[in-house]
């Protein structure tokens, strides 16, 4: 026999009911979203960036100068679950740019439309509807000499010490310039650039700084170039080194060659400027010391009666300043009771000293003429010296090749003591031919 279906049965069954109830309770939810009464809004927060890249005033050398980015919200309205899943991806805001006619403040109205094929909701509006940018043209390239400024610095013993020049690292500019890149309006106001130390300080010893390159207008005050940039480095900022000079007397020193014996060569020889005032970085100044204790040689073959000075140049570093003195030294010979007098010689074998070491080798000397033998010296032996006086010494070497060649000879007058041999006015140095057999 069949059970009689009964709908009071279903009532009292637990299981189907809360399914039932689910799936009620689920349609009840989905109506209440959907429904025409659940109209909601929300706002939704989007950057709006100015971009003037394809515009014609970008192509007339206008730039959107400092902040080119906003803030904004787009508000709307809709169902909720609509309006829950927008994102600033569902909305494309832009700035009306037909307001910008020249350089200056702009402010620009903003419009909003949908970016995405989610329709089914109402723009109400954005806020704020207007952003305001500035404008202005773009100077591409004025350079500037950077200069230095070191007034908040001093030294510690400012009796023995002096700031020196200070030295900017300009690997990335050489010649020391730097182009400047920004709204015209700006650079056009910018008479200089400085690197200056900002804070007081005093030092002792030579330092370095990394220090920000300030530009200044025609009448010495700052001028901002936030939104400006230099060509040639990152950044605004330099290296700065500040050496501390110290003052120093050197005095002047040389080396002599092929003088006389017979003469006190501090009497006959005097050299001017006798030391330099310098200053610099103490271990500096101590290596120019060094160095100044032999400028150079002084030959007697060089001087006679007609050239009687040799000069030398001092070849002071760049970091050294000359405070007194100058940048040669002159030695001159004193030529007081002084004469000289021309000689031709006939050069014999007897009268050749041969240097060097020939080993078992024969070195042979032809008679040759040497002309115009110019002698300097005492006046009296000057008066009394023959070429039969005169000397030769030629320097062979060690091992020299078999056969005749021409060798540096050096002349000297034997007995006198106090002349020498010049060849200030030769065409070239005095050889002689030997043979090695």
């Amino acid at each position: 026999m069949k059970k009689r279906f009964s709908f009071g049965q279903l009532l009292y069954h637990d299981k189907l009911m809360m399914i039932v109830s689910l799936a009620v309770a689920i349609v009840i939810w989905a109506l209440v979203l959907t429904g025409p009464s659940n109209v909601s809004e929300r706002s939704i927060p989007v950057k709006v960036t100015v971009d003037l890249t394809n515009s014609y005033v970008y192509q007339s050398g206008l730039r959107v100068i400092g902040n080119a980015e906003f803030d904004v919200r787009v508000n709307v309205s809709g169902v909720w679950s609509v309006i829950s899943r927008l994102s600033d991806s569902d909305f494309r805001v832009r700035p009306d740019l037909s307001a910008i006619t020249g350089p200056g403040d702009v402010e620009l109205s903003l419009s909003v439309s949908r970016n995405s094929i989610e329709t089914d909701y109402d723009i109400l509006s954005v806020t704020p509807n207007t952003v305001t940018i500035v404008c202005d043209y773009w100077e591409d390239g004025t350079s500037f000499e950077v200069e230095t400024d070191l007034s908040k610095i001093s030294v510690s013993d400012p009796d023995h010490m002096q700031l020196g020049e200070a030295v900017i690292d300009k690997t990335a500019f050489p010649d020391g310039r730097l182009t400047v890149e920004g709204p015209k309006t700006v650079v056009d106001k910018i008479a200089s650039l400085v690197a200056r130390v900002p804070d007081e300080e005093t030092i002792a010893d030579i330092k370095q700084y990394e220090v920000e390159v300030l530009a200044l207008d025609a009448s010495g005050s700052e001028i901002d170039i936030a939104d400006c940039s230099f060509k040639e480095i990152t950044g605004k900022t330099v290296n700065l080194t500040v050496p501390v000079w110290v003052e120093r007397t050197i005095p002047l020193s040389y080396t002599i060659q092929h003088a006389p014996s017979g003469y006190d060569l501090e009497e006959i020889l005097s050299i001017e400027p006798k030391e330099i005032r310098v200053l610099g970085a103490a271990s500096e100044l101590e290596e120019l010391a060094e160095l100044l204790k032999d400028i150079g040689t002084v030959d007697f073959a060089e001087l006679s009666l007609s050239k009687p000075t040799q000069t030398f140049d001092l070849d002071l570093p760049s970091t050294v300043r000359l405070v007194e003195g100058a940048t040669e030294a002159t030695v001159t010979l004193d030529t007081e009771n002084m004469s000289e007098k021309a000689l031709d010689l006939t050069v014999t074998a007897d009268m050749v000293t041969i240097q060097g070491e020939a080993g078992s080798k024969t070195v042979t000397v032809a008679q040759q003429k040497l002309n115009d033998l110019l002698l300097v010296g005492n006046e009296a032996s000057i008066e009394a010296i023959t070429a039969s006086d005169l000397r030769v010494t030629i320097d062979i070497g060690d091992a020299p090749t078999a056969g005749t060649k021409a060798y540096p000879a050096q002349l000297s007058v034997a007995g006198y003591d106090d002349v020498w041999v010049s060849t200030t006015d030769a065409e070239t140095e005095w050889q002689l031919y030997a043979t090695v057999s």
